[in-house]
């Protein structure tokens, strides 16, 4: 909603990535677009309930790449974790498990 940070909305987003990268079966997402670029659209709400009108296109890799938009979908879980109070789907907890167990 309106009270939410930017940033934090911007870490829920890229958690959200990596449990539907996880979900799929895979490691590693690319960001299409960069969420800073709406930035601006946050501070033209009229009313601070209202959903900022962004949105985050992301795609899912078969493998590691070497672009700077490349992210592994564990890491951000464990720099989220703290923020999301643990909270992963069951699915996408089923793959973190057996990929940091490897």
């Amino acid at each position: 909603n309106g009270y939410t940070s930017f940033d934090l909305a911007a870490q829920f987003t890229m958690r959200r990535c990596a449990e539907i990268t996880l979900e799929q079966g895979k490691r590693y997402f690319i960001k299409a677009l960069n969420p800073g670029q709406y930035k601006a659209k946050f501070k033209s709400t009229s009313s601070p309930n209202r959903t900022p009108p962004a949105q985050f296109i992301f795609m899912i890799l078969d493998s590691k790449s070497d672009s700077p938009n490349v992210f592994d979908a564990i890491r951000v879980i464990d720099e989220t974790d703290n923020s999301a109070k643990g909270k992963l789907s069951p699915k996408a907890q089923e793959y973190y498990d057996i990929l940091i167990k490897n």
